[in-house]
């Protein structure tokens, strides 16, 4: 749980309070106050930074609240008449787990998630907010995380590749890229087609790049920026089809360029 705008004596009061909290991080910069449901020693994965105070709670996760003892789900207030009560501030149990999701907001009072999916997924379900009454279950979710992928997803600066083990004309493999919700991939540079080269799992000798030249003989660009490559890497003697072969594929065995034509079928390889 995250509180801001808070001063670091208040911080310590709040997690003495909560009964799950056993440490916390507090911002001295920021005024922030992160209350923490582990200890430094409990596989805590916690940075050294100079703008933090880390302290922990010397109490076991059930704590006193006068006469009674909260649960890890409640906090003990104060009341006006000198009275102490345990108060469910958070849900009853863990966070539903959803595979390739990322989560795009979170709020404590009242507790609520607000989900999205990571990049190469879609989001299937009409509400990706979940909430809970404290002291209660999260509510039943109706959103899951689809591949948008039909082969091997990898990563690669951040940014996610359909590896498609099956091979398709160029016009085929442009319509599976787009319908995958990216595009038949672009090289910038050596180093990302060595990555490209280091990830096929194909026995076919041949992967589709989104390079063509068929608006223009001899004028090769990328299909989805429409920019022109400032790296290539043909193969000696190529780019040499003429107006018969107008688009282009990587040779996994000599890792340089070739012109084909257009109902040549190679692996696929899109860009999302």
């Amino acid at each position: 749980m995250v509180l801001e705008k808070i001063g670091q004596q208040m911080c310590f009061k709040e997690c003495e309070a909560y009964g799950a909290c056993l440490s916390i991080n507090y911002n001295r910069g920021q005024f922030v106050c992160e209350l923490n449901s582990g200890r430094q020693n409990n596989n805590l994965s916690l940075i050294n930074d100079d703008d933090y105070v880390y302290k922990e709670i010397p109490r076991a996760v059930n704590k006193t609240c006068g006469n009674v003892t909260c649960n890890s789900y409640s906090k003990c207030v104060r009341t006006a008449f000198r009275d102490s009560v345990c108060i469910p501030f958070v849900c009853s149990d863990p966070e539903p787990p959803i595979e390739n999701r990322i989560i795009v907001n979170r709020t404590y009072v009242p507790p609520s998630i607000t989900y999205g999916c990571s990049p190469g997924f879609t989001s299937v379900g009409s509400k990706n907010v979940i909430t809970c009454v404290p002291g209660q279950k999260w509510e039943t979710r109706n959103y899951t995380c689809e591949g948008r992928c039909s082969g091997v997803l990898e990563v690669y600066e951040e940014r996610p590749y359909c590896f498609i083990n099956e091979t398709a004309t160029w016009d085929d493999a442009v319509q599976t890229c787009n319908s995958s919700g990216g595009h038949l991939v672009e090289i910038e540079n050596l180093t990302k087609q060595n990555w490209i080269i280091s990830k096929m799992i194909s026995s076919n000798e041949y992967m589709w790049i989104g390079l063509t030249d068929r608006d223009s003989e001899g004028t090769w660009y990328w299909i989805n920026s429409r920019k022109q490559p400032i790296f290539t890497d043909w193969s000696p003697s190529e780019p040499s089809g003429g107006t018969s072969e107008i688009d282009a594929v990587l040779n996994l065995i000599s890792k340089k360029w070739h012109d084909v034509p257009t109902n040549f079928k190679a692996t696929i390889l899109c860009e999302i």
